[in-house]
């Protein structure tokens, strides 16, 4: 069974529809990435697995449970962790404030040093940086900060809507870094990233959209070197879903 599935989604934003059957899955231990050009419905599909989008068709199940049924509330309860697009940090409230905040109702203090103490191993720079208010950082320490809150719920699955824009060459490296850890570690990935070929050589396997559904899927590598790539991206005309991979559930 895999660790996420959505079958066939379909939401709408308003009186428009966005997304058109969407089915993906993530298996334990994964990378996957969502690609795609800009509108594709990248972040619509993401927000609608932690419940910020109303679902018009299809179901979302996460580790048996069907997430499709659940206010979003209980999403993370459930072991799924969401770093939005942005950071989206509480701006006047500090790292350490910041980070606690990720941890959810836990207050068992044993839990929360360990679950503190594991964000700063990742992360140095913001254990000497705790008790300074999020804005006043860099955008790469925001990015840091906005991964390690995500942490601190412990979760199952992270996923991440552009964890390398706008960082530099320098924090891209070290978030990449990080993102390889924490799959060493035993958290499955799902991630949105503009850029193809960072995203490609870092994932598993892929999914692109185009225009609301999945246009292409498969294992990273051979999406890489698919000539359909630069066509999905480029080209206007737009065709049926295509699977470079026979075996493109494995990795």
């Amino acid at each position: 069974m895999p660790l996420l599935e959505t079958r066939s989604v379909g939401v709408a934003l308003g009186d428009v529809q966005v997304l058109w059957n969407a089915s993906i899955t993530v298996e334990p231990g994964e990378i996957v990435c969502l690609l795609g050009p800009n509108g594709s419905g990248k972040s619509t599909l993401m927000n609608s697995v932690s419940r910020l989008n109303r679902l018009v068709s299809g179901e979302i199940w996460f580790d048996g449970t069907a997430v499709h049924s659940l206010p979003p509330h209980k999403v993370p309860q459930l072991g799924v962790s969401h770093v939005l697009e942005r950071h989206r940090l509480f701006p006047f409230m500090t790292v350490y404030e910041n980070l606690l905040i990720g941890a959810g109702s836990v207050t068992d203090p044993a839990i929360l040093k360990q679950r503190f103490e594991r964000v700063y191993t990742l992360f140095p720079r913001l254990k000497e940086r705790e008790r300074q208010v999020a804005n006043s950082m860099s955008g790469g320490e925001q990015q840091m900060c906005a991964i390690g809150r995500g942490l601190m719920s412990d979760p199952k699955l992270l996923m991440v809507d552009e964890p390398f824009i706008g960082l530099s060459p320098k924090f891209r490296e070290e978030v990449t870094k990080t993102i390889q850890q924490l799959n060493r570690d035993g958290i499955a990935i799902l991630m949105i990233e503009q850029n193809v070929r960072q995203a490609l050589a870092l994932s598993h396997r892929s999914y692109i959209l185009k225009a609301g559904q999945i246009a292409l899927t498969g294992r990273s590598a051979d999406i890489a070197k698919s000539p359909q790539l630069e066509e999905i991206f480029f080209a206007r005309k737009s065709g049926a879903t295509t699977s470079v991979s026979p075996a493109s559930a494995a990795h």
